[in-house]
């Protein structure tokens, strides 16, 4: 009896357990579930574009035909999936509209996008979200609640893209930057130029034919000046293998550049760190290997033996490798070039903005900071002091000098604004430059610097006015433009203008908008020696499906820059060959540039 009683107790509960359950449970139609786990996501594009601090891009959705019962609401929140972490996206609403005729009030509903019975439904949702690192590995997913009047019920995740987030788009991250004065314009600084040859297939310092200039250059390096600017360029001959004259030029821009940054952070006055010297904006390079095309301007074909044919050689059809063989059976013209043509081409040129070396300067500086100057000091050598001076004390001792005896000169506000916002004094640094650009309203400068301040305060509209202001007076700050135009939303424009380089924004265009073609039509007329292109070539080779282009551009991307490689693990444009030996054997290629040597003189120039 004893166990019949538990028995019957365990029935009853069961059944009760069933009942609530059933009462529990979601009355949504199973062909509405079934609707909502085959809804069709697409994203556009699948690799969206990374401006300034936000990615934004398109998710669409497409509902089939059916007939959607009364007070039927379907609500898709899409998240974003990476590294143990979920970032929930603006929610997508949906309202079934049965009979639209009698809905009128409806159409303009701003909430909810409206269903409707008829026909396939296309639906575009824009959706925005901050950059993080690692966001460029994670998934799309969705995660889709369906509500029938009273009743609700929530689907299991469904998934919208695995293609994660393109890591090229971090090329597009634009800073805003203070523009400094042209100094050349106001005759604050000098140009110096130094062109250091080197003998055949030698990269080595101790290898150079001018070691005068070398050290008059590494002189320069060690003196009490201030650096604006220093731009190295590197050449290699056009004989021999263009693969490996392309390293010779760059292992002499690498020789030049080491001995800049060791000149640089032990000279004994005012030594720099080295990453400062490291900054874009500070140290520009430039290297490439002497086309035979390139030097066509420069040759007087009259007084070269054999010129006429060295000419029809120069301008045929045939590849550089061609036209090697081809003048090298020439032996006359050959010795001529190599004589008279081809040690010009061996340079590194060097070309350094600074302010005056002069004693008399840095005399008048040390007697303006003891109070024994007694002398009239004009605005330029005020300004040029400020420039050599090694302290903040000293610097704006002197420049609100040139604001005190020069109250009309913009100048003096100009580095007074300048050196306030170096130290982050923001609300000064906008003051002075409002005073700079009201005494000279053509100073671009001093609008783009106003736009900065007003960047950092969020006024972005007002930064933007600013900025068109200072391009119509032909100069403004591409990285500037870049950032105004993505915090107000304008990400195509935005693109245009992210990087220096309008060819790169170009080719970046082209390959978001899935127009590969078109970006390596762009590509093929950048520079050889840009990294950036090579790697955007092998982009362009993953979405055409050419594996050849893609290993090969992203072997030679990697090999200018290791940086590449860390970015090529983790680039969904390549998640399709994950597992291919040919890409796999690509991502090993080492980094280092080969350095070369006479014995491989028959192979390069």
């Amino acid at each position: 009896m004893k166990y019949l009683k538990v028995l019957l107790l365990s029935t009853l509960c069961t059944t009760l357990f069933s009942l609530d359950t059933e009462a529990n449970r979601p009355n949504i139609s199973k062909n509405l579930i079934s609707l909502c786990k085959k809804l069709q996501f697409s994203t556009l594009p699948e690799v969206p574009v990374k401006i300034g601090d936000s990615i934004p891009f398109k998710i669409y959705i497409e509902f089939p035909c059916y007939s959607y019962h009364k007070n039927t609401q379907i609500i898709i929140i899409p998240e974003i999936h990476f590294n143990n972490k979920i970032i929930a996206l603006k929610t997508m609403r949906f309202k079934a509209v049965p009979r639209p005729k009698e809905n009128k009030d409806l159409k303009n509903d701003s909430v909810f996008a409206l269903l409707s019975p008829k026909g396939y439904t296309l639906f575009e949702h824009e959706v925005t979200t901050l950059y993080e690192p690692g966001i460029e590995k994670g998934s799309i997913e969705a995660r889709i609640t369906i509500i029938e009047g009273t009743n609700s019920l929530e689907l299991p995740l469904q998934k919208i893209s695995t293609s994660g987030f393109s890591t090229f788009s971090r090329l597009l991250e634009p800073v805003a930057e203070i523009l400094p004065l042209d100094c050349e314009k106001e005759n604050l600084c000098v140009r110096n130029k130094f062109n250091i040859l080197f003998p055949v297939n030698q990269s080595e310092l101790g290898s150079v034919l001018n070691k005068k200039i070398v050290t008059k250059f590494s002189n320069l390096l060690l003196s009490n000046v201030e650096f604006l600017d220093i731009h190295v360029e590197s050449s290699a001959s056009p004989e021999g293998e263009e693969r490996l004259n392309e390293n010779l030029a760059y292992d002499r821009l690498k020789t030049l550049q080491n001995l800049i940054i060791e000149r640089l952070i032990s000279r004994p006055s005012n030594p720099y760190k080295t990453e400062d010297l490291l900054n874009e904006t500070f140290f520009s390079k430039q290297w490439s290997q002497r086309n035979w095309k390139s030097l066509d301007p420069e040759l007087n074909y009259y007084n070269i033996p054999n010129g006429t044919l060295l000419k029809d050689i120069i301008n045929s059809d045939l590849s550089e490798a061609e036209k090697n063989i081809e003048v090298v059976k020439l032996p006359k013209l050959y010795n001529y070039l190599n004589h008279h043509i081809f040690p010009s081409k061996r340079y590194t040129n060097v070309e350094i903005l600074s302010t005056p070396n002069d004693d008399v300067l840095i005399t008048d500086l040390q007697n303006l900071r003891d109070g024994k100057n007694k002398k009239k000091l004009s605005v330029i050598r005020l300004l040029q002091m400020g420039m050599i001076a090694n302290n903040d004390q000293d610097i704006l001792m002197i420049y609100q000098k040139a604001i005190k005896d020069f109250p009309t000169d913009y100048r003096g506000y100009f580095m007074l604004g300048k050196l306030n916002y170096e130290n982050k004094n923001y609300n000064q640094a906008l003051l002075h430059f409002t005073q700079a650009s009201s005494l000279n309203p053509r100073s671009a400068e001093s609008y783009n610097n106003i736009a900065v301040c007003n960047l950092l305060s969020l006024k972005y509209e007002e930064a933007l006015e600013l900025l068109e202001t200072a391009a119509n007076l032909q100069r403004v700050s591409p990285a500037n433009y870049s950032f105004a135009l993505s915090k107000l939303g304008r990400h195509s424009a935005a693109i245009r203008w992210a990087t220096p380089e309008p060819t790169i924004n170009k080719a970046i265009d082209f390959l978001m908008n899935k127009e590969p073609y078109e970006a390596l039509k762009v590509i093929d007329k950048m520079p050889k020696t840009s990294d950036k292109a090579k790697y955007l070539a092998a982009i362009a080779g993953a979405k055409i499906n050419d594996l050849n282009l893609l290993c090969t551009k992203l072997i030679e991307a990697i090999h200018q820059n290791p940086e590449y490689r860390e970015l090529a693990r983790f680039e969904a444009e390549f998640n399709k060959y994950r597992n291919n030996p040919q890409f796999i054997e690509a991502l090993k290629i080492p980094a280092e540039s080969t350095t070369l040597n006479n014995n491989e003189s028959t192979s390069t120039e």
